[in-house]
This record gives C-alpha cells, sequence and structure tokens, in this order.
C-alpha cells in the first residue's frame, strides 16, 4: 500500500500583487533647478526601500541601470513592488561604469578623489497600478577649477604643472538618504592635476581644512626670462 501526499494553493487566499516600475533620469541645474539630460550610456545603481525605511533593500535592489538619450533609465531587471509607498535614490559615478560603492544602513564606505559621484532620491513615491519615477541627478563631490591668469608684467606663460594637495578619503562618506557626503578633516602631500594649458579642472571630496596648490611655470616676467619658476598658495 503506498501513501501519497500532496498541497495545492488555497484559491481564495490573498495574494500581494506586484506592479512594475520605469524609470526616468535627467540632470538638475544647481542654478536654476532646471532639468537636462543624463548622458545616453551612463550607469547608475538604484535602490528601494519601504517608504521611512533606509536598511532593508527591497525590489530586488541594488540594481544597474543605464541611461539612453531620450531620458530613459532601464535597469537591468524590471523592478516589481507591491501597492504601497516607497523611497528610491539612485547613484551613478556620471560614466559608463558603476560606482564602487556599497551602502550599509544607508551609509556608505569611503568614497574617492577623482570620480564625479550624482546622487537622485523619490522619498515616499507611491506605487500603485505601476508607477513612473524620474530620477533627478545632482553633483554631491567638489566640482574645482583652477586658472592661470598672466598680469601684464608676464608674457610668454607657459604652464608645466600643476599640484593639488587633495582630501584624505578616510572618514569620506555619502548618505544615501540625504546624497550628502561628509568631509574629510585633512589633505594629502600634493599630486599632479592631469592636463595641458592655462586650466585645470578636477573633482574632489569635500573637505573643512585649507588645500595647497603649487605651479610650474615657464614665462618672462618683467623682461626677464624664467624656467621652471614655482608658485605656491593655500586656499
Amino acid at each position: 500500500m503506498s501513501i501519497l501526499f500532496g498541497c495545492s494553493k488555497d484559491p481564495n487566499a490573498p495574494h500581494e500583487e506586484l506592479n512594475p516600475v520605469n524609470f526616468f533620469c535627467g540632470m538638475e541645474q544647481a542654478q536654476t533647478k532646471a532639468s537636462s539630460v543624463f548622458a545616453s550610456g551612463n550607469t547608475a545603481i538604484i535602490y528601494a526601500f519601504a517608504s521611512g525605511g533606509i536598511a532593508a533593500n527591497i525590489g530586488g535592489t541594488p540594481l544597474n541601470a543605464t541611461a539612453s538619450g531620450s531620458g530613459l533609465l532601464s535597469p537591468t531587471s524590471t523592478m516589481f513592488l507591491p501597492k504601497g509607498n516607497y523611497d528610491l535614490y539612485s547613484v551613478s559615478a556620471n560614466s559608463s561604469s558603476a560606482p564602487n560603492i556599497c551602502f550599509t544602513g544607508g551609509v556608505s564606505g569611503d568614497l574617492a578623489n577623482s570620480v564625479d559621484y550624482l546622487w537622485a532620491g523619490n522619498k515616499n513615491t507611491a506605487v500603485n497600478n505601476g508607477a513612473n519615477v524620474t530620477f533627478a541627478y545632482k553633483h554631491i563631490a567638489c566640482q574645482m577649477q583652477i586658472r592661470i591668469v598672466a598680469n601684464p608684467r608676464v608674457s610668454g606663460l607657459v604652464v608645466n604643472s600643476v599640484k593639488f594637495s587633495y582630501p584624505i578619503t578616510y572618514g569620506a562618506k555619502m548618505n544615501l538618504s540625504t546624497g550628502s557626503i561628509s568631509s574629510s578633516g585633512s589633505v594629502t602631500a600634493l599630486s599632479n592635476i592631469a592636463g595641458s594649458g592655462n586650466t585645470r579642472n578636477f573633482i574632489c571630496l569635500p573637505c573643512t581644512v585649507s588645500s595647497q596648490v603649487e605651479i610650474n611655470i615657464n614665462a618672462t616676467i618683467d623682461g626677464q626670462p624664467v624656467t621652471n619658476k614655482t608658485y605656491r598658495a593655500t586656499g
């Protein structure tokens, strides 16, 4: 004699309906709050939490997503969420590579200089029969420019190198719920900034102490030629 056991789903049992979430993207302009295009091919990471929460990821997140020129942000897989309200965030390095970042309890590990960190958030987003979510990314690292301009006493200016003391990365972490980066409290030794000409554009982490700049030039000053002349400043 054999005894067979089996089970079947109760047709009257309640079930949780999952709704697809679609994502769109743009860049927030700091001065005007207007939106511009988030570059096609950029990669971002999407995070989802129950509204008011930041500890437990839901919806299969974190999910990598790629932007198209039309403003569509396409995750590697579609996000489905039950009906409800959610806090949704996204982080990017403003490049085709996903940022090397991991959050624990809503706080990242130490960040890096020279990375154009972007952040966007949509809190208390309602998902009901699907949802369309737009991330308006903003720059959260420091966008820096050093420009060397000759006064009338100087001619034939050639900038050989520009060096800068970058913030120490220890302790510089991102808060996912606010998009803020905690400031470093010290700086490194001087290091070269890549580039040519009289201007250098670069990105660094925020810092609470002054950084040093060193500029090496060739020029004619008051009619006298100088070679490999070095100037330093703190600011």
